[in-house]
């Protein structure tokens, strides 16, 4: 199964096609009715959340043990010029593996007491949203370490706690998909 990993500046996400986690994540897929894949991501709130980051609220993030959240944009197609960025790498993953970091994704999403998503914002002009996450971020807990250990569960052979910056994780996502 394909999926890509993405980077966004010093940040970095997967990318899913949404009819393959259809059964395993309704609740985020019903969001979505007009995505063709969703790009799941996952950070400190006050930063990830803000309007700007600051470099206040990025040593708050970094020092300090703070909540997180989901973010999760749709998007309805993948057209070429984005598949062939050199921020977006395509990996072929098997289905256990897939599976497995499927898990891991929905894992990270908080639930209310009626198993509800806690949806902190949604972007009315677009398809993205934020969720309330209930793993802590700090220091060396970060978005890239988060897809590190999304990878590592779908079988990619890598440390998650040394993947710290967005380049560590693409190099190893595009060191994966020359494997293939």
């Amino acid at each position: 199964m394909k999926i890509y990993v993405t980077k966004r500046g010093w940040h970095t996400g997967l990318l899913v096609p949404k009819t393959n986690i259809k059964a395993s994540m309704p609740a985020v897929v019903e969001d979505f009715p007009d995505a063709s894949h969703l790009n799941f991501s996952w950070g400190d709130k006050k930063f990830f959340m803000a309007p700007e980051g600051t470099v206040f609220l990025a040593l708050r993030a970094a020092l300090l043990p703070t909540r997180s959240v989901m973010h999760v944009d749709g998007l309805d197609r993948l057209p070429p010029w984005y598949t062939e960025s050199p921020d977006v790498v395509a990996v072929e993953l098997s289905r256990q593996g897939f599976d497995s970091m499927t898990a891991f994704i929905k894992e990270s999403f908080e639930r209310e007491q009626d198993s509800a998503l806690v949806v902190l914002r949604e972007n009315a002009g677009g398809m993205s949203s934020f969720y309330l996450s209930g793993i802590t971020y700090w220091g060396t807990r970060t978005c890239n370490v988060w897809t590190a250990r999304a990878l590592k569960k779908a079988g990619l052979d890598l440390q998650p706690v040394f993947m710290l910056t967005a380049g560590q994780v693409m190099d190893k996502a595009k060191a994966k998909a020359k494997i293939r």
